[in-house]
């Protein structure tokens, strides 16, 4: 391909990452989580409130800024696109880039991804230990942290992590323990009670809220046959 500055191969990586973020996926979506998971119970499809779904989450966390090493050099040339301009390339010299940018070189192995500091083994594990020392509370986490950490272990080698294995079972120990907490929470739920999970992440909503929807469902039908034959 000739050397790093060549035209045709800066033309190609432009080609790829344009390609990257043009991609079938959803579109992108700007909402809110409400507080307080009774609002959870909504009808089927979209809920109302504007609450976001797994993949959606995904998308939008391609957009967050990782490190890398580029293994080429693009001549102090910036990659724009519609969202802004990414580089100028250097090569070994480490650069932010989005999450999308990074999968995509990666792959093409134009660069390697420098992990963030929070999917260090060391780090995973003060977190757990964290999180098993607050039984009622939840340790607060990076933006997009399991997103991110899947991203990167899924790119296997590319993703630059050290330890993959160990890193997988940190990250699943603590997600299950999470889990556990959250749906320990809601079992505790009373109808007309308000509950505020702080620190849970959208993944982690997106996941316990078929569970959510279904036994606040089962309660306020409670609720109402105890109204009516208090009534009748």
């Amino acid at each position: 391909m000739g050397g790093a500055s060549n035209p045709a191969l800066f033309f190609f990586l432009f080609l790829s990452l344009l390609t990257s973020l043009s991609s079938s996926s959803p579109p992108l979506l700007v909402t809110a989580w409400l507080a307080g998971m009774s609002s959870l119970s909504q009808p089927e499809g979209r809920d109302r409130i504007g609450l976001l779904t797994a993949s959606e989450t995904e998308y939008l966390t391609l957009e967050e800024l990782v490190d890398i090493n580029p293994t080429f050099t693009s001549g102090g040339r910036e990659i724009e696109l519609l969202t802004g301009s990414i580089g100028p390339f250097t090569r070994q010299l480490k650069l932010r880039v989005p999450l999308w940018a990074a999968q995509k070189l990666a792959h093409i192995g134009k660069c390697h991804i420098i992990p963030p500091d929070w999917m260090s083994v060391d780090a995973l594990k003060d977190l757990l230990v964290q999180e098993r020392e607050r039984s009622n509370e939840f340790a607060e986490l990076p933006k997009g942290f399991f997103e991110i950490s899947r991203a990167l272990l899924d790119l296997d080698e590319a993703g630059g992590i050290a330890e993959p294995g160990v890193v997988r079972h940190l990250l699943e120990d603590l997600e299950m323990l999470r889990k556990k907490k959250i749906t320990d929470g809601l079992s505790m739920y009373e109808p007309g009670q308000l509950i505020v999970f702080n620190n849970v992440t959208q993944m982690e909503l997106n996941t316990v809220r078929p569970f959510a929807i279904n036994m606040m469902n089962r309660l306020k039908r409670m609720e109402a046959a105890t109204i009516d034959n208090e009534e009748a």
